[in-house]
């Protein structure tokens, strides 16, 4: 069966829902349709009908609001050799929008408004009534609520009012009372604080609040305690004699810490730069200062809270070389199902977590392109970790990029989770925090390139897993993981095994200046085994924390709850104990010791190897076959890698002493050519 003998429907932005969409053109009193929506309810008609064809929807170039959420049902199901396809027309580009663009900007005269702004602020703000363009619902500062509106200017993500204009305010002090504060919507006494934190409020310098008017709508974004850890909170009050402020419940879960960087948002007074904006809830107006002179369709804001399209239980659904942009939440979720694609389309301008796969098996995220977005990129959940069975699902060949621009901490580039996924070919740079986040078992991370996170964080792993004993079978292998510096005492790891994540291979990797390369943090079980280290302060970190500081988090009955996660999978049941026999032996002896790791045949050069924590034992780490150093045996070595790395495409091994350092296939490392990709 050919493309012909597809049932094809074609869309519009000239099109007729009241036509059949059977023509690309206007053709004799008929032609396409002029929304997704009225073609997916053809498609579904056609089905309940005698048509059994394959269908194919195709869309003109143009750009297509989504006012309600779309879906493709398991009716439009399509087979392995015949998906249900949803693409842009060949040669075009169609792209799905969550937004409103933004025309009958005018000039600012409202003199009560002018006078809270500076003298060039109000020659420069425009104003736009949202409400004569029925725009009603206007969300939330806070991120995290997922209903949060953006405005962008020809694409490019502009923010709400903000002070300071770059960079953070400090706390200057975080007064300490006899009285009970709210933590996390608990009452807590004193006692049970901890030392230097405060739940209830915090100072801060300067004397800038005092220019603003009382507003109930200001809020604060901050790390609030850990360099992790980022919260926006709405503010009580000010009070700008003592220079106190007071966020609304429920505080942030850690308190708030003299000396950590927090700002103000959407303070009307502040609105004092290019590419700042001010939404006045009340009277649904919007104040902007326009980045460049406003063209026709040029400012966009986001609307659509839920995902533009869900493939709802369906079987193999095809969205190809589509665009997506501009909703507040997701722009595509996938629910079940099996075997559907998401080829060589691009998304940008989310507020969500901009791709979700939940259940279902071998979902495809392929050679797509995701950038400026406010939370994660792909979040991937697939196979049953009780069973071991897998999910099947590929991140591949994608590039991810400015991704966490308003949600700061834990927003990684992809999210995996379940058991028996895969990550491989994506580029992966540009945010504040992770790249990568790892929970449960036998997932394939291999060939990605991650440079140029954890910008603004610290304590965070390019690739990042942790506190679980039962998360096993992860490989690492064949990726290049460079250029990595985190602020903070703790800074950035490459791959990070985080409290006890244990029973990984980290095979084969190449970390150049990458801080601390691998941080083993205390489990078991893991082998790290001919990886090349250039630069990194130090290559290798393995310490014994579960003997130490966080002995009480990893006991029984501990926070980290690593006794209960045992057996809620059955660990010392089959298939557990049949697929990772050091696990179901892990409480024959101590389990907080890190034993059963394995660091051999590596080679580390240009900075510091190794770090062994002090209570690890000996016997607990096998530690052989290593070329470390600066020598001119090493340098030599690492020069020829070099040269073999760009004349054939592998760093080969030959290494002195070194029988099991295999050869990496540096060429197959990243994005890779294909019919999306040139």
């Amino acid at each position: 069966m050919g493309q012909d003998n597809y049932f094809k429907l074609f869309v519009s932005s000239t099109g007729d829902d009241t036509m059949s969409g059977r023509s690309a053109a206007p053709d004799g009193g008929d032609g396409p349709v002029a929304t997704v929506g009225r073609a997916l309810k053809l498609a579904e008609e056609a089905r309940r009908g005698e048509s059994s064809l394959p269908v194919a929807i195709y869309l003109r170039e143009g750009v297509y609001r989504v006012v309600k959420p779309l879906t493709i049902r398991e009716t439009l199901s399509g087979t392995g050799d015949y998906p249900t396809i949803l693409r842009s027309y060949p040669g075009e580009r169609a792209v799905l929008s969550g937004g409103v663009v933004l025309d009958g900007f005018t000039r600012l005269t409202d003199r009560t408004v002018k006078r809270r702004l500076t003298r060039e602020a109000g020659n420069n703000v425009l104003v736009c009534d949202l409400g004569a363009l029925g725009i009603r619902n206007f969300g939330s500062i806070n991120p995290v609520l997922g209903t949060r509106p953006e405005l962008y200017h020809n694409g490019t993500l502009t923010r709400p009012a903000r002070f300071p204009n770059d960079g953070w305010l400090l706390i200057e002090s975080v007064p300490q009372t006899g009285e009970k504060m709210i933590y996390a919507g608990l009452d807590r006494d004193k006692s049970a604080v901890p030392r230097g934190r405060h739940y209830g409020r915090f100072t801060y310098p300067g004397d800038r609040p005092s220019r603003w008017a009382p507003s109930g709508d200001i809020w604060v974004h901050g790390y609030w305690t850990w360099d992790w850890a980022d919260e926006y909170l709405r503010v009580a009050s000010i009070d700008t004699e003592l220079r106190e402020v007071t966020p609304g419940a429920p505080h942030h879960r850690y308190g708030y810490t003299a000396g950590q960087r927090f700002a103000f948002i959407n303070v009307l007074e502040e609105l004092d730069a290019p590419g700042e904006w001010y939404l006045d809830r009340a009277r649904r107006l919007l104040y902007y200062w326009p980045i460049e002179p406003i063209e026709p369709g040029a400012v966009v804001f986001s609307v659509l809270s839920e995902p533009l399209i869900t493939i709802k239980r369906a079987e193999n659904v095809r969205i190809e070389s589509l665009g997506f942009e501009a909703g507040r939440g997701s722009a595509l979720r996938i629910e079940g199902g099996a075997g559907s694609e998401v080829v060589g389309s691009r998304f940008r301008n989310f507020g969500g977590t901009v791709v979700v796969v939940e259940g279902g098996e071998s979902h495809r995220i392929v050679s797509c392109d995701i950038h400026d977005v406010g939370a994660a990129g792909v979040s991937v959940q697939g196979g049953d970790r009780r069973t071991l069975k897998p999910g099947g699902h590929v991140v591949e060949n994608n590039h991810i990029y400015r991704f966490a621009q308003r949600i700061r901490t834990y927003q990684p580039a992809v999210q995996v989770g379940g058991v028996g996924n895969r990550v491989a070919h994506n580029v992966i740079h540009n945010a504040p925090h992770m790249g990568v986040n790892i929970d449960g078992n036998d997932h394939v991370i291999e060939f990605n390139e991650v440079f140029n996170i954890a910008t603004e964080t610290g304590d965070v792993g390019a690739f990042y897993m942790g506190r679980d004993w039962t998360e096993r079978g992860v490989v690492f292998r064949y990726n290049f993981i460079h250029d990595l510096a985190g602020p903070g005492a703790l800074g950035a790891m490459g791959i990070y095994l985080d409290d006890a994540a244990s029973g990984a291979e980290i095979v084969g990797n190449l970390f150049y200046r990458a801080s601390r390369a691998i941080l083993l943090g205390g489990g078991r079980d893991t082998v790290v085994s001919g990886n090349v280290f250039v630069g990194c302060e130090p290559s290798v970190h393995l310490d014994a924390r579960g003997l130490g500081w966080a002995s009480s988090y990893i006991a029984r009955g501990g926070s980290w709850r690593m006794y209960a996660k045992l057996a809620s999978v059955g660990y010392d049941r089959d298939p557990y104990r049949t697929r990772y026999p050091a696990l179901a032996a892990i409480l024959d002896d101590d389990p907080a010791v890190p034993a059963g790791n394995t660091i051999v045949d590596n080679l580390s050069t240009g900075g510091r190897w190794l770090d062994i924590g002090k209570r690890v034992p000996k016997d607990a780490v096998v530690i052989e076959r290593n070329l470390v150093g600066k020598d001119p045996e090493v340098e030599r070595f690492v020069g020829e890698l070099a040269q073999r790395s760009t004349a054939s495409g592998e760093v080969a091994g030959n290494v002195p002493d070194r029988p099991q350092f295999e050869s990496i296939p540096v060429s197959r490392i990243g994005l890779y050519v294909d019919e999306y990709r040139k």
